[in-house]
C-alpha cells in the first residue's frame, strides 16, 4: 500500500513538470517556432524525501541547463515544513 502511494504522488507531479518546462521553453514538444528559448534534453531522476517516504521524480532537462521548478529549490532533497 505504501509503495502505491509513492507511485501515485510522484506520477501526479509529472504533468506539472511538463507544463513548467513548456512554459519556460516557449514551445510544445517537437514544435518548431522562432520564440523557442531552449530545447528539451530528456529527464533525470531526482530523489525527494517527504513525510511519507522518498519519491523518485522524473525532472525535465533543458539543453541550456536552466529548467527550474516551483515545487522545490534546485538542491533541495527533502520537503520543507509549510
Amino acid at each position: 500500500v505504501g509503495m502505491k502511494i509513492f507511485q501515485i504522488t510522484g506520477g501526479n507531479l509529472q504533468p506539472g513538470f511538463l507544463a513548467q518546462s513548456t512554459e519556460q521553453i516557449g514551445a510544445q514538444p517537437y514544435e518548431r517556432i522562432e520564440e523557442r528559448t531552449a530545447y528539451r534534453n530528456g529527464f533525470r531522476d531526482r530523489q525527494l524525501t517527504t513525510r511519507i517516504g522518498t519519491l523518485t521524480l522524473r525532472v525535465p532537462r533543458h539543453r541550456n541547463g536552466q529548467f527550474s521548478t516551483e515545487l522545490f529549490a534546485r538542491y533541495q532533497r527533502s520537503e520543507q515544513a509549510l
